[in-house]
């Protein structure tokens, strides 16, 4: 019988807990009661009453050499392990299956065996199995001497690895549809250990093993969109590049027909049903939604206008940088004794996600209200935040830029404006960081900072495309 198994690299961050001189492989049986009869058991009793009966499942803890794979050194999982276990089982998989699909969905397709270890299973590359299905009846766990339920991501991961493997028992009855295999055809790799995420999602993929073959595409998907969340999988997604995105929206709509067709599970409501367990019971919470904050904004060119006029009311009640005012009022100060030029504000505009026009709103000494634009190109790290400005050259594509009345406005940005915005790193944020999301004004104002030196900032109003 073809065996399908789940993999996970064990990449530097996470060595010493993948390594088998750091389990407790050498072991003596005697600490295990193997011969524990079936019906009197603590254990044994709990297994039948939530496992046996109402889903005729066979849960097998004690170990049996001939269950494993012969050449592999694996251990044993402790008895103290089955319970929390397999209730965490119950809680994010039996159920919310159960409760979505249906009594006769769980009847009819949950594995009917499912074998414990304590140990991960080694491979020779640097990887150790989690977990395995076979012929849609049976599924192994291993590495259950190291399950936390007081660690929610610790739950989460193993969740992640019984959806990921009851796909696979899905797909062994009703095969994966051709079309999904075409997605990502001719990207596929069978040599996926040491792929980064980054690299992988270029080409749509939402892991690097993933990437090995179509079948463990499919499962990947499915186990990280129900038991990663929403947010999780939104921020993936987001940080792919165009193509990466088109595939992995692709796989998402066929991976949803496909349940919803063939065994009429509605994904997104599993996957509710999973978020709500996981943070119900195991307190896990979701990530930052990177596709509300600022620098995503900036990087979807989605930002029209900033604009800073340190008169207006709303600096008075939220605060402004007093390194900044300097700045802005030194410009303003020579402004007008350059030309009896009034500046009334400036103004931060992004006509796309590559560029930035310093625009200066000023008057004459005639009160004639007149506009001076500086182009800049920008570079942002879309997810850190990070920003730098470098000026255009040739310089200015303002209507008032390189006619006669800029030889009174230029000085005054060259000598304040201009070094403050091109010699420094900032960081693009939602500002001030005071007005919380109770207030009305929560993300109305945005600005930037100075890397590493918070104090010195600029903030307005921000208007969106």
């Amino acid at each position: 019988m073809k065996r399908l198994f789940l993999l996970y690299t064990a990449l530097s961050v996470i060595l010493a807990s993948c390594r088998k001189s750091d389990e407790n492989l050498d072991i003596t049986m005697d600490d295990y009661a193997i011969d524990i009869p079936p019906t009197n058991s603590a254990i044994d009793k709990w297994l039948n009453t939530n496992f046996n009966i109402p889903w005729n499942i066979n849960v097998q803890y004690r170990f049996s050499q001939y269950e494993t794979d012969y050449p592999r050194n694996i251990a044993p999982i402790e008895l103290n392990k089955v319970q929390p276990s397999m209730l965490a089982m119950l809680n994010c998989f039996i159920n919310p299956y159960g409760k979505i699909a249906g009594q006769t969905f769980g009847k009819v397709n949950f594995p009917k065996q499912w074998v414990l270890f304590g140990s991960g299973s080694y491979n020779t590359d640097n990887t150790f199995t989690l977990g395995s299905a076979t012929s849609a009846r049976r599924v192994d766990l291993y590495d259950l001497n190291n399950f936390s339920a007081a660690d929610g991501e610790n739950v989460r991961r193993r969740i992640r690895t019984v959806h990921h493997e009851f796909t696979h028992c899905l797909n062994q009855t009703v095969p994966i549809p051709r079309g999904y295999e075409l997605v990502s055809k001719g990207a596929y790799d069978p040599d996926w250990a040491g792929k980064s995420d980054s690299l992988v999602r270029l080409s749509g993929f939402i892991s690097p093993y993933a990437s090995s073959s179509y079948t463990e595409d499919f499962a990947e998907m499915v186990a990280h969109i129900v038991v990663q969340g929403p947010v999780w999988y939104n921020n993936y997604v987001a940080q792919a590049n165009a193509t990466g995105k088109a595939r992995l929206k692709e796989k998402e709509s066929i991976i949803y027909q496909y349940l919803l067709n063939y065994y009429n599970v509605d994904l997104y409501k599993l996957q509710a049903e999973v978020q709500s367990t996981l943070k119900t019971f195991y307190g896990v919470s979701d990530p930052v939604d990177i596709t509300t904050g600022f620098p995503y904004k900036l990087a979807s060119n989605a930002v029209s206008t900033i604009t800073v006029n340190l008169a207006a009311a709303h600096y008075t009640t939220y605060g402004s940088s007093s390194a900044f005012n300097t700045v802005y009022n030194n410009y303003k100060t020579l402004l007008f004794s350059l030309g009896s030029r009034t500046l009334d504000s400036i103004q931060f505009v992004f006509p796309s996600d590559t560029t930035m026009v310093f625009r200066a709103y000023y008057r004459n000494s005639s009160n004639t209200n007149l506009v001076a634009d500086y182009d800049f190109k920008t570079k942002l790290g879309t997810y850190t935040g990070l920003m730098t400005f470098s000026k255009v050259m040739p310089e200015g594509t303002g209507t008032n830029y390189n006619n006669g009345a800029n030889t009174q406005v230029q000085p005054a940005f060259e000598q304040y404006i201009l070094p403050y915005l091109v010699n420094r790193q900032f960081i693009a944020e939602y500002l001030p960081t005071t007005i919380t999301s109770v207030n009305p004004l929560y993300r109305s104002f945005a600005g930037f900072y100075v890397n590493g030196t918070p104090t010195n900032y600029f903030y307005g109003p921000v208007i969106y495309k």
